[in-house]
């Protein structure tokens, strides 16, 4: 049997899109939907104190927060404009924290896209630390480990596990000469 929390989960996932870069985003009226909202004049509001609070926290919002509106026939033949939101993973977040906290699934909302966001950024920073000790000189952290080391051993060495600083060259077996 599902939980609720995993049931919410599943609706987050379903709902999830991407756009052509690889940007995950969510539709607003998708979201009212999963947080409980019957509104969506109540909901709109909610997504508005969100961008508010991108604002004010100095995101820029447009990168965030994206109005998006389709045109559907009303009963009388004529069309009107039918609104709706792009919302990145970061606008879910801070809509979960604006949204009606009386409501368990908003809970279940507010730890989603908190984890999301911080599995995000670590991911983001991983990336960038790679990035970065590849272009350093030319060095990478090499760990050297057990017999290796055995060979080494003298009175200031002990035959454990070291962390070195090697020459690119020389960790990759690229290196012709003697060390």
């Amino acid at each position: 049997m599902e939980s609720g929390y995993d049931e919410c989960i599943r609706g987050f996932e379903e709902n999830r899109k991407l756009t052509n870069s690889g940007v995950e985003y969510w539709m607003g009226r998708d979201l009212a939907d999963l947080l409980g909202y019957a509104s969506w004049d109540k909901f709109e509001g909610v997504i508005e104190r969100a961008a508010n609070a991108a604002r004010v926290a100095g995101a820029p919002t447009t990168n965030h927060f994206s109005r998006a509106g389709n045109k559907v026939l009303i009963g009388s033949g004529a069309e009107r404009e039918k609104r709706d939101w792009y919302l990145t993973r970061y606008a879910c977040y801070l809509v979960a924290m604006n949204a009606d906290s009386s409501k368990p699934v908003v809970g279940f909302a507010m730890t989603y896209f908190a984890v999301k966001a911080r599995k995000q950024e670590i991911e983001e920073q991983r990336q960038l630390t790679e990035e970065e000790n590849a272009s350093n000189f030319g060095f990478e952290l090499s760990i050297i480990t057990g017999d290796w080391l055995e060979g080494l051993s003298t009175t200031v060495l002990p035959a454990t596990t070291a962390a070195v600083v090697i020459p690119t060259k020389i960790a990759s077996g690229k290196f012709q000469g003697g060390i």
